[in-house]
């Protein structure tokens, strides 16, 4: 649990600073999930408790017409772009899916009406960190 909860708390350290506005953390509600929640309040960490209420199957189909209309980005380059790739390409027959996990949780959460919008400044400003192209099949 420390592990995790200073590898997390790292990585919204970065990319809070990276982007210049604010990061929200989406944390499962659920097991380990619960305390990690509950600390990152008590920090005045922007997080959000995700509850999961179908399997994976189920949420990659709902976030597909996502991908499909070309509305999901990627930098242009960074080390972990090609490993993300293959598992997205890969499931559900991959060796990982982790990260295909935290992906469908972040566009159902994206495209909810419960999500909190950027304003068209923060979207500009990070669009310019990241060369606009949709996923390669």
């Amino acid at each position: 649990f420390p592990e995790l909860r200073y590898k997390i708390k790292s990585m919204y350290e970065k990319y809070s600073n990276q982007f210049k506005c604010p990061v929200i953390l989406l944390v499962e509600d659920k097991a380990s999930g619960i305390p990690l929640i509950q600390d990152f309040k008590r920090e005045n960490i922007i997080v959000k408790g995700v509850k999961v209420e179908s399997n994976k199957i189920v949420r990659v189909s709902s976030v597909a017409p996502i991908f499909d209309k070309g509305a999901v980005f990627f930098p242009r380059e960074a080390p972990w772009l090609e490993e993300y790739e293959h598992e997205l390409i890969k499931f559900p027959n991959g060796k990982h899916d982790d990260q295909v996990d935290s992906t469908t949780q972040a566009l159902l959460w994206r495209y909810s009406s419960n999500a909190l919008y950027r304003s068209g400044a923060q979207r500009r400003s990070r669009e310019t960190a990241i060369r606009q192209r949709p996923i390669r099949r």
